[in-house]
């Protein structure tokens, strides 16, 4: 039996890229290092973004409506989302705090993202339900360490990791 459309990592992958994208790139003019991608240099940039979907082992919960033949797996996942800014005479770790706001005002618990179907790549995909964020794993800065040779860390460091849901539903025949 193939992999069904809501069941594809692609699909929840594209997802999150496209709601990423439209709120901290169109709305903040945030700076993204997508995976796998080399549009950013990120060398010569002061702060940017690094998003990353972390599939940890799956958490299944079978659920059935009554009278149906519909069934439904609920997944968790979670979206690591690293923040990075330079150290340098002009920043401080007050920006940190500052794109850390803008980052977690789209990332709330209760947010809704619109999840689609992109395995077509069609010009309007379809809708294949919601993805909620339902609870916050990690919401803190990352010390800053000397390395092995005692510098000090060139860049302020956050990360802030959503735990996002769908309910995955299919039809059993």
């Amino acid at each position: 039996m193939p992999i069904l459309d809501n069941y594809r990592m692609v699909n929840i992958q594209r997802s999150l890229f496209v709601y990423t994208y439209a709120k901290l790139v169109t709305i903040e003019g945030l700076v993204i290092d997508w995976e796998g991608s080399d549009s950013v240099n990120i060398e010569k940039e002061n702060e940017y973004c690094m998003p990353r979907l972390m599939v940890p082992k799956p958490k299944y919960m079978h659920m059935t409506r009554p009278g149906s033949n519909t069934f439904g797996n609920l997944y968790d996942f979670l979206y690591n989302i690293n923040i990075f800014v330079k150290r340098g005479s002009s920043t401080d770790f007050t920006r940190l705090y500052l794109l850390r706001d803008k980052v977690a005002n789209y990332f709330t618990i209760q947010t809704e993202i619109d999840y689609k179907n992109y395995y077509d790549s069609s010009e309007s995909p379809e809708s294949l339900g919601t993805l909620f964020v339902h609870d916050i794993e990690t919401d803190s800065p990352v010390p800053s360490s000397p390395s092995r040779i005692e510098e000090e860390s060139p860049l302020y460091m956050w990360t802030l990791c959503p735990c996002l849901r769908v309910v995955l539903e299919y039809t059993k025949i």
